[in-house]
């Protein structure tokens, strides 16, 4: 009797190796995953023996994905997991032959994270497949995680654009606005998805507003707006899915109530060395020329003087203020003015019967020639500096006073030559 159960244990031990030896290999795991470079085609092959291939492929930010299978197989499955075997989309693809792939492709926006691409037996169909994996970053500078409002992310009012992203596994977003006092906000969201929700709520989960943005895609963005006078208080704007669309979005809130006026800004010269003017107390004035930005603070009056270096006539300086709720104004534009006379021209000679003034004077300038108070002629200079002035001779000894005018008025000293 006891040698009889050994041969049956011996027996049932033998079957039960043999059998979880066959279904290792037809395990939905039987093969190990195998790192998949992006935008890079692999081939694989559904045999009875190893009937599925598992890839794994790494998000280091969040972006979409596209997933693009040609199959020489009769049937085949494919499906798309994340870290926790929660299933992206799976699929099932038909019509494949040696001569002739199914092809077939789906995409889906992403986190961060890792995920797998597994493709494996449908029925007993075997073959050839050719599997290729896509990826675009959505560059989102939103800060996860931003998924209510004890997470909400603070966006700054008037100063800051956020890029987000509604995704397959993050259907929510939710950024928290402090108004400091009463004004007109408005929220402004471009929509690069099918269709997505847009709400604005006070502290107390009251709805300000909200709103379905449609008509969104990749390439041109549903733009939608709109504004509601509020107290000082906390805000939260919610964006979140509509079904189930995915994709990016760039939102901003503003409120120009709170921006301080732009600066008064005292005329500017080519002779001048600092800016000056008023605006704000206490405010930290900045003047931006070309690449460069000069900074100081007005006093407790509003008054600036900001030193710098002299410019040339024409350049722009733009010259704005931040007060101190850190406010910054919209940008005062001053022109340096040209305060700087042209030097006197040179005149050649003239004598009593000469019928024209010839000369030199700052290009691009008005020379004008008086005998006493009265006009008798005027010209410009060309690029070279020359006129000509027609003029009725003179009589001998008669005084000819001539002076040079730049663009800007600014009168040269005179130049005094006696007829000969």
């Amino acid at each position: 009797m006891k040698s009889g159960k050994k041969i049956f244990f011996l027996f049932f031990g033998l079957i039960l190796i043999f059998t979880i030896s066959s279904l290792k290999t037809k395990t939905a795991f039987a093969s190990s995953p195998t790192d998949l470079p992006f935008d890079t085609s692999v081939s694989g092959y559904i045999t009875d023996t190893d009937n599925q291939q598992i890839y794994t492929i790494n998000l280091k930010q969040a972006g979409r994905v596209t997933v693009k299978l040609d199959s020489y197989i009769g049937g085949v499955n494919i499906a798309l997991e994340d870290s926790e075997g929660n299933e992206v989309f799976r699929h099932y693809v038909s019509e494949g032959n040696s001569a002739d792939p199914g092809k077939w492709s789906d995409w889906a926006d992403l986190e961060a994270g890792t995920y797998y691409v597994k493709v494996y037996q449908a029925g007993s169909s075997t073959g050839k497949y050719d599997l290729k994996v896509n990826y675009v970053a959505a560059h989102n500078n939103e800060i996860e995680p931003n998924d209510g409002t004890t997470q909400a992310q603070p966006i700054a009012l008037n100063s800051q654009t956020v890029t987000g992203l509604i995704s397959w596994n993050d259907s929510e977003d939710v950024y928290k606005v402090v108004l400091p006092k009463s004004g007109r906000v408005t929220v402004k969201l471009d929509s690069y998805i099918g269709g997505v929700n847009i709400a604005l709520e006070d502290s107390e989960g009251n709805e300000v507003f909200r709103h379905y943005v449609s008509e969104g895609n990749s390439a041109d963005p549903g733009k939608w707006s709109d504004w509601a006078d509020l107290k000082s208080g906390t805000y939260y704007v919610k964006v979140y899915q509509a079904g189930s669309s995915t994709g990016q979005y760039v939102l901003s809130v503003q409120c120009p109530d709170l921006l301080p006026a732009p600066p008064t800004v005292n005329m500017v010269s080519n002779k001048s060395k600092t800016v000056t003017g008023k605006t704000v107390p206490n405010g930290t004035v900045s003047v931006k020329i070309n690449s460069k930005v000069y900074t100081g603070k007005s006093d407790s009056k509003g008054y600036f003087s900001i030193p710098i270096p002299v410019q040339s006539n024409g350049t722009k300086l733009y010259v704005s203020v931040k007060d101190k709720m850190g406010y910054t104004s919209n940008e005062k534009v001053v022109v340096v003015v040209d305060k700087i006379p042209p030097a006197a021209p040179s005149v050649n000679t003239i004598s009593s019967k000469s019928t024209t003034i010839t000369g030199k004077a700052e290009p691009n300038s008005t020379v004008i020639a008086y005998v006493g108070s009265r006009t008798i002629g005027s010209a410009k200079t060309d690029k070279s500096g020359k006129y000509v002035i027609r003029i009725t001779p003179k009589k001998t000894g008669t005084s000819i006073k001539v002076i040079a005018m730049d663009g800007s008025r600014n009168r040269s000293a005179e130049r005094i030559v006696k007829v000969k």
